[in-house]
């Protein structure tokens, strides 16, 4: 995940892995309250703990993520976080948008190692 991240302070700063959309969503029970086929279900369970889903906040930004409603507090992040973090823009960043989200967030990360390397 750091080749994503270089201009971070790595010296001087710790950073915590976060679930992009949160990890708890993604048992197959609460998938299944959401009227989710088993087709859909895998899929949303496959890219869960993916590089796709996954962003590095620092200690503070990851507290106060936890403490708010996700899609409140996602709304609340600018363009220059979502540039940071390589989000892509979308409509909607609501749950059921989670696969939409994958197959662009896949393009953007994959654009950008291009560009790495």
């Amino acid at each position: 995940m750091s080749l994503f991240y270089p201009d971070r302070d790595w010296k001087d700063n710790k950073y915590q892995e976060d679930h992009i959309f949160p990890k708890s969503e993604f048992t197959a029970a609460k998938l299944k309250q959401r009227g989710y086929d088993q087709g859909k279900i895998e899929k949303y369970q496959k890219y869960s703990n993916s590089i796709i889903n996954l962003e590095l906040l620092t200690s503070s930004e990851n507290n106060e993520k936890r403490a708010k409603n996700f899609a409140d507090w996602f709304a609340s992040r600018d363009d220059n976080f979502k540039n940071r973090h390589i989000i892509p823009t979308m409509e909607s960043y609501d749950f059921d948008s989670f696969l939409e989200f994958v197959d662009e967030r896949k393009m953007l990360l994959s654009n950008k190692l291009k560009s790495i390397v």
